[in-house]
């Protein structure tokens, strides 16, 4: 179900998937670089929703600011960590019970990454994280931390 959820520049562009036996899990999809053509339609995030929809998870993937219907533009990495925050209130404002976890991919790992500890995620899921390109400092998150990474990634390493 497409939905607009309200962020810090405007509605941001997203779609609700309940998974058919919830397990009252919903995971946040964060798509990969807005500036090369990220989005929530990626096919490495379709993929990743239909293994957790399969698994009971419930999943949100949404658009960053300025991608697609989702108003703002770009921020540098700095204004999509609050399109993030603010997705996360949706999801716990309308499914207060559900566990939520995060889902990054390449840009959205990183995005993820610096949210974290401000949302406080039990299961944090980096796909193709890119730190040879962009910064990831320690975390103190008490999340379970998976990384799922090619070995002839060149961003990865």
């Amino acid at each position: 179900m497409r939905i607009a959820i309200e962020g810090p520049v405007g509605n941001l562009e997203a779609r609700w998937t309940e998974a058919k036996s919830s397990i009252e899990v919903t995971a946040l999809l964060c798509h990969p670089h807005p500036q090369y053509g990220g989005s929530m339609q990626d096919a490495v995030l379709e993929t990743s929703a239909n293994v957790l929809l399969d698994h009971g998870i419930s999943c949100v993937r949404f658009n960053f600011r300025g991608v697609g219907a989702s108003a703002g533009q770009y921020d540098n990495g700095i204004g999509e960590v609050d399109d993030l925050i603010a997705v996360h209130a949706w999801v716990h404002r309308e499914h207060p019970t559900h566990d939520i976890w995060l889902l990054g991919y390449s840009f959205g790992a990183n995005i993820v990454w610096r949210a974290q500890e401000a949302l406080a995620p039990s299961h944090t899921i980096l796909v193709a994280p890119p730190v040879g390109m962009m910064t990831f400092t320690e975390s103190n998150t008490p999340a379970s931390v998976y990384a799922i990474a090619g070995d002839r990634d060149d961003f990865v390493k």
